[in-house]
């Protein structure tokens, strides 16, 4: 739970009264006024103007466990914002309720640095209590936003009480002295007391009219602000950031120059037809409720207490999770960094974490985690070949070959059921496995070895089957009916299950492929059509027909990479500055998106569909498409009303689905 003030992000566990509590910090925090000393000492009149974002996360004794907390922090220390996190402690003792991220710090080189926490404390015996203590405990999470000490802004505020109460106190002492006054001259003194209050209604007038004129000045102030920010949110593309904050303050401004501008040239913008700019990425994830879940109730990432032979300084080290089994309920963790020149792997059972333990060969030595590191097209990448069998044995590559290992004890097992054919080189002693290949919907699982050939192991019994002497490499090219093989010459097209080849590609195109620098992509549509694409290259994988050649396309100019495919067999071609999208049915352009292309930058063509998914194809629709950041959405152009009151509506009526996601997540967190 959480909730935002300007670059403010207030965090929260899930737990009754947090909500509250939130908004009451976010309240306290929006009322404060800085200083007009520290103001021009760092130039910041007003929090609305903090440029940098930072994170203020409620700490109780729920906070550690609660997923989304600590999911915000992660994310502000991926961006090397460790640093702007600040913590308010609201109930239990500071060890039991800092997340443990927050305690120790893990560097770019793998060390953990621990910290002890500095944090606001309002914890208190009554609601009442806490609220007084927050005016005060604000000004440590003020202090560090601002830059300057807390005892600056604390002194300031016992001078300002100060003086207020010696004020109240002449004022006080002044008031007796009249009234003294009066009792002893009252005769004497009725036509100036008279004179003076004249005048004192005539000052109070005039302050009234000056405070209304302030207020209204101050109000103005804030719209043309909001105006300001909902226009740079439209400049990144979030359209509906910008049309939200129009919606939420455009009733009360009335006929505000600045917000009603802003809310029709977001309007123009959202109702212009074709790809229109919506939101960014993480908004968009969130406000659609399209936040992966895990399978497991385990993190996708953990810390652990190393094991005692690598005689490391390191009191914890981190684990990324490999694969994961619901119906044996464990999952296998690598180290991501190495320690002391090692990688190893830990077996862990989130429902019985009592038989977690470090993988090791039958001799007790440790195990390296099962991860291979190649190069390719200058960059790192890590091949995970943990494959979890149907029997909950896990099988992998170590040094080369493969091993199987029983996971309930540990321990080493024959790698294959049954004997199968001769031709394995599971007991080649050379170790020449590079690879393992677990596809979805196979009946078989694939081995790439160092000579070129792909060996074939069926699934139940577990066993050899056949090796593949021609083909280079496997791949499923993302999700289709078939697995594709690479040869020399060509593709060789393989179905899932039974897995059998049906045909080759074998054209003048593929002759001239690099396919060590080619990405093969497959789809499968709605329906129930199959294609395949690589370079520029598409192909019916129904039938192994060349359809299209994009590179030569005039609607298709400067292609930046290879198409991708949607749902619906849209074609998705992403060029050096946009994306056009195709219908190959009719050949024509169905809509474009053109990236916002900053000066000096030149745009490379990632894109993404984001799209809804369809769970029978596995591919996602063409009706949304992540670009830069941003995500568009295809929209039939609308007409943008003169009046507010009508634009307004319409607003309202282009937000629902951010509206009922975020009211649907209101709700759950209410109940």
């Amino acid at each position: 739970m959480e909730t935002v003030l300007n670059r403010i992000i207030i965090t929260a566990p899930d737990t009754p009264g947090m909500a509250l509590l939130a908004e009451q910090v976010k309240d306290s925090l929006s009322r404060y006024r800085i200083p007009k000393d520290v103001a021009e000492k760092t130039g910041i009149k007003s929090l609305s103007e903090v440029e940098e974002p930072w994170l203020i996360v409620i700490c109780t004794p729920e906070t550690p466990k609660d997923p989304d907390v600590n999911a915000r922090i992660d994310g502000f220390i991926a961006q090397k914002r460790f640093r702007n996190i600040l913590t308010l402690l609201a109930a239990g003792s500071a060890s039991e309720s800092f997340p443990e991220s927050l305690i120790y710090e893990k560097k770019e080189d793998g060390s953990i640095v621990e910290h002890e926490p500095l944090a606001a404390n309002i914890t208190a015996e009554t609601e009442k209590e806490r609220i007084k203590l927050l005016e005060t405990e604000k000004l440590r999470l003020v202090a560090p936003v601002l830059g300057v000490a807390f005892d600056d802004l604390a002194n300031r505020r016992r001078k300002a009480r100060t003086q207020k109460l010696l004020a109240a106190g002449i004022a006080a002492l002044a008031v007796s002295g009249a009234f003294l006054a009066v009792s002893l001259f009252r005769m004497s003194v009725i036509s100036r007391q008279n004179t003076v209050l004249s005048g004192q209604y005539e000052a109070a007038e005039t302050a009234r009219n000056e405070a209304e004129r302030q207020k209204e000045a101050a109000a103005r102030d804030f719209y043309r602000t909001v105006a300001l920010q909902a226009e740079a949110d439209l400049d990144k593309g979030d359209t509906e950031e910008a049309l939200s904050k129009a919606v939420k303050y455009l009733p009360e401004a009335g006929e505000a120059d600045e917000l009603n501008g802003i809310m029709g040239k977001t309007l123009e913008t959202i109702c212009a037809g074709g790809y229109v700019p919506v939101t960014d990425k993480t908004a968009y994830l969130e406000t659609r409720g399209l936040q992966e879940e895990d399978e497991l109730p385990v993190e996708k990432s953990v810390w652990t207490v190393p094991p005692p032979e690598l005689e490391t300084e390191d009191k914890f080290i981190g684990l990324d999770r490999r694969a994961s089994s619901e119906e044996f309920g464990f999952a296998v963790y690598g180290s991501s960094v190495s320690v002391n020149g090692t990688w190893f792997s830990k077996i862990c059972f989130p429902e019985e974490p009592e038989k977690d333990y470090f993988l090791r060969d039958n001799d007790g030595n440790l195990l390296f985690t099962p991860l291979v590191s190649i190069t390719r097209g200058g960059g790192s990448v890590v091949i995970n070949n943990c494959t979890i069998l149907q029997d909950g044995s896990m099988i992998d590559i170590r040094d080369g070959r493969p091993f199987r290992v029983d996971i309930l004890t540990g321990e080493d097992i024959p790698f294959f059921d049954e004997e199968g054919p001769e031709g394995s080189l599971v007991n080649d002693e050379e170790g020449c496995f590079r690879f393992i290949y677990d596809y979805e919907g196979t009946d078989v699982i694939l081995a790439r070895t160092k000579y070129n050939t792909v060996e074939v192991w069926n699934r139940k019994p577990f066993r050899y089957q056949m090796t593949l002497t021609d083909i280079m490499d496997v791949t499923d090219g993302g999700f289709s009916d078939y697995i594709i093989g690479e040869t020399k010459e060509g593709l060789a097209v393989f179905t899932r299950s039974p897995f059998a080849e049906q045909y080759r590609i074998e054209d003048r195109n593929t002759a001239s492929m690099s396919f060590e620098m080619t990405v093969i992509k497959t789809a499968r549509c709605e329906d129930g059509q199959n294609y395949l694409s690589y370079d520029w290259y598409v192909y019916d994988l129904n039938t192994g027909a060349f359809l299209y050649d994009f590179y030569l396309d005039a609607q298709a100019a400067h292609v930046a990479k290879s198409p991708l495919i949607s749902s619906e067999g849209l074609m998705v071609l992403p060029a050096y500055h946009g994306v056009t999208v195709l219908d190959p049915k009719t050949d024509t352009v169905y809509g474009r998106v053109h990236a916002s292309v900053e000066p000096g930058r030149t745009y490379r063509g990632n894109c993404e569909l984001y799209g809804p998914e369809n769970p029978d194809t596995k591919s996602r629709s063409a009706s949304a498409i992540l670009l830069d950041g941003i995500v568009y959405e295809f929209r039939q152009a609308r007409q943008v009303p003169e009046d507010t009151q009508s634009r307004i509506a319409l607003a309202e009526e282009l937000l629902k689905n951010r509206y009922s996601a975020q009211q649907e997540d209101d709700s759950l967190q209410n109940d």
